[in-house]
């Protein structure tokens, strides 16, 4: 009776807020049993009976969950129950001390939890095929420290119609049996916002792929103030979003009032560069992110396993990193209003598959084609879309140019277009 009289006072602490129960039972060890706990956090302890052989309450003391499969491990001092008076009308002074110990636990194991800082929003873009996914999976986020494995990495890709609700979340109806019911279902953000604020202590990353094939901008919405960040990576500003809110509170039995984005919740971003006129990203938008252009450089990839193979058609041997090298030191060179460095070829923009990896592969019909229609498709309708005569000389339509280079390989290319920059 006695704790249950301070039941009200305890809910209402001011540090922090405790989710308080008082259990009724006579044995620990059963289902149900007379404590005290908080479950509001990572952080989970137990003020516990500890009974005797007979049933009987000896003693009280706090307990820590560990693992819902591990006997918890008690910590600090005993109060034996005699001390503790609980029979009587007041709360005694050992009550309000075994109190104090139970909050002063639980701050001190909470601060032992240390928090991530300094996450930040950052887009990397370069040409079609350089590496970008590959970098960010394999390079950026590994050395962030972020688990690519778990659920630390929440990954989406914006498109045309990718609309806010998407991103963010939206309210859907549930039918069960003969009832209707209607429930927020969160999206990528949503999900990577509650993953960041249920492991402060962990680096969580929101990975969005082709930010600009979709309106940018308008998916992000309101989230958009959220974008600015302080120095320890938290957002400056705080919005209102109930949906959000809402659920965030029921996920994770916190009352969230505002919405921001924590110190550990990294944005990452990719864009090609030669998509920058399908949604034009706006100044405004843009100052609130990092950029870092991915190298298409084939010494910047070591780990490149297959620029060594054989172009499919060209019995010269030529590899593909030597091909990719003479494309893009003609489209530097001949670079104009309509033709520039954006689009120049990936260093990955054809897969091995493509690729003869043997010498007796380069004749193959079907990797010829394979190869024709990838790689000339895209240098015919993108890369000399305005200037097809200095790339293939008379030749009138795709499917010409296809035709003739499973006859003459390179010979469709005019003369300029295999030379070196260092051999004109």
């Amino acid at each position: 009776d006695s704790i249950r009289k301070n039941y009200i006072e305890w809910r209402n602490y001011p540090l922090f807020d405790l989710d308080i129960s008082i259990q009724t039972g006579i044995n620990v060890n059963k289902s149900k049993a007379n404590h005290i706990h908080n479950s509001n956090s990572q952080v989970q302890l137990s003020i516990r009976p500890i009974f005797s052989d007979d049933n009987k309450v000896e003693y009280v003391q706090i307990a820590q969950y560990i693992d819902k499969d591990q006997p918890l491990n008690y910590i600090g001092e005993k109060y034996l129950v005699d001390d503790l008076k609980l029979d009587d009308e007041d709360v005694s002074d050992l009550l309000k001390e075994l109190f104090d110990l139970f909050v002063k636990t639980f701050i001190d194991l909470q601060s032992k939890k240390e928090k991530v800082f300094g996450a930040y929003n950052k887009v990397f873009y370069g040409t079609p095929g350089c590496g970008k996914s590959y970098y960010v999976q394999n390079v950026l986020l590994p050395d962030l420290g972020i688990d690519t494995e778990g659920d630390c990495v929440i990954r989406t890709t914006f498109y045309q119609d990718y609309s806010n609700t998407d991103f963010v979340g939206q309210i859907l109806p549930k039918i069960t049996e003969k009832n209707v019911t209607y429930e927020f279902n969160p999206g990528p953000f949503t999900l990577a916002l509650k993953q960041a604020l249920a492991h402060k202590d962990l680096p969580v990353a929101l990975v969005i792929e082709e930010l600009n094939r979709g309106n940018a901008a308008s998916i992000f919405g309101d989230i958009f103030q959220l974008l600015d960040r302080v120095e320890d990576g938290s957002s400056r500003y705080e919005i209102t979003n109930v949906n959000i809110q809402d659920y965030l509170t029921k996920e994770l039995e916190t009352t969230y009032c505002k919405v921001k984005i924590p110190s550990n919740l990294y944005i990452i971003a990719t864009m090609n560069t030669s998509d920058q006129n399908v949604f034009t990203l706006d100044t405004a938008f843009k100052r609130r992110w990092l950029f870092e252009k991915v190298s298409n450089k084939f010494e910047d990839h070591p780990d490149h396993d297959y620029k060594g193979y054989f172009i499919p058609g060209i019995l010269d041997k030529t590899t593909w990193e030597e091909m990719v090298n003479y494309l893009n030191d003609y489209i530097v060179e001949h670079a104009n209003e309509f033709m520039n460095e954006d689009k120049q070829i990936g260093v990955y923009f054809m897969d091995k598959d493509g690729l003869a990896k043997e010498e007796v592969d380069i004749s193959d019909p079907q990797k010829i084609k394979e190869f024709s229609y990838k790689m000339l498709e895209y240098l015919w309708d993108d890369v000399a879309k305005f200037n097809r005569k200095d790339w293939f000389n008379d030749i009138k339509t795709l499917d010409e140019l296809i035709d003739e280079y499973k006859v003459k390989g390179k010979g469709v290319f005019n003369n300029g277009v295999f030379k070196k920059q260092e051999d004109k």
